[in-house]
């Protein structure tokens, strides 16, 4: 219940945001390339209310901090620093994913190298974003690199989980292409 009552208000103002924002990647005019702007203007509110929310639901789940109706619609510094870490950390996951995609590209076949890279990156993902939850508590000791030295020693479990998350998101992929 209580994370229904942090995330609920900003899931139906983004609801009400779709109804103003046309659908990415469909382009107005057939024949013609879908217009970006959509997805853009669509990505925004979503990640800022995504940070809201993490931010909102890290304090709550570690600090017992229950935010009032009107902090449930923060735009404050841990906010922004949020998403600021969130950014980085799929940068670095980005980077480090191309990186081993090119090295595997030389020894896999391409049937095999999108999953292969795919699975690596949500690994990176998870790892680099244990850092997350400091950046809501305003943690100004514990940064990305902290996160990684603190997975040590739990990096299998860590890819044990990106193992399943990845087998759901594939099983979501065959439901849906059925």
């Amino acid at each position: 219940p209580q994370g229904v009552r942090i995330a609920l208000p900003w899931l139906v103002v983004l609801a009400v945001l779709q109804l103003f924002i046309p659908p990415p990647f469909k382009s107005a005019i057939p024949g013609e390339p879908p217009d970006m702007s959509a997805l853009f203007l669509s990505l925004v509110p979503f990640f800022i209310a995504n940070s809201s929310i993490a931010v909102n639901w890290n304090r709550f789940i570690l600090r017992d901090e229950m935010p009032t109706t009107a902090r449930t619609f923060r735009f404050d510094a841990p906010v922004w620093k949020y998403l600021l870490r969130f950014i980085a950390v799929v940068f670095l996951a980005s980077i480090g994913a191309t990186i081993i995609l090119i090295a595997l590209m030389l020894f896999l076949p391409q049937q095999v190298l999108l999953p292969v890279t795919f699975f690596i990156t949500i690994s990176a993902l998870m790892l680099f974003s244990i850092s997350l939850p400091a950046a809501a508590l305003e943690r100004k000791d514990f940064g990305i690199m902290d996160g990684l030295k603190a997975a040590q020693g739990n990096i299998m479990p860590v890819v044990g989980f990106a193992l399943l998350n990845y087998l759901a998101i594939l099983l979501c992929y065959v439901v849906v292409t059925l």
